[in-house]
């Protein structure tokens, strides 16, 4: 623990937060691409949003990844962030592979199930973003040393 300070406490969730805020702001920009994929294919330009996948959206979602995995969360609640944030990147990582090969596939079925699972994803950034937007309360013990 941070000796029993209450101040030590919320300093060590600060600390964390803008940490994790950082690494959350390059996701957002992953979210962003996505967005233009998204516009793209509805345009019927799936091949060039396919390749925007592959040329913009992964190489920034694994540097999201590789960001979230060299944190060093000093709270309980900076792992529990971390750990959603590192999940959040690799089912990015991992679900994008479907929607590129889903748009250069032409299949309308495959690509609209896949543009789903992106909407999900999405959604859990949403809530991940929320999270930590705001520090806990000291009280609640989340800021203590995992």
């Amino acid at each position: 623990m941070f000796g029993c300070s209450r101040s030590a406490q919320v300093e060590a969730c600060a600390t964390d937060q803008r940490a994790l805020a950082g690494v959350i702001q390059h996701d957002q920009r992953v979210g962003l691409i996505l967005h233009e994929v998204d516009a793209l294919a509805a345009g019927g330009n799936g091949v060039e949003a396919a390749n925007r996948i592959d040329k913009s959206a992964r190489p920034e979602a694994v540097v999201v990844r590789d960001e979230a995995s060299r944190l060093r969360a000093r709270t309980r609640w900076g792992k529990d962030q971390q750990a959603r944030l590192l999940e959040l990147a690799n089912l990015r990582i991992s679900s994008m592979s479907d929607y590129a090969d889903a748009l250069r596939s032409d299949d309308l079925e495959q690509v609209v199930k896949a543009m789903t699972v992106q909407r999900d994803v999405e959604q859990r950034a949403l809530a991940l973003q929320q999270a930590v937007a705001s520090v806990p309360d000291p009280s609640t013990g989340h800021c203590e040393a995992p």
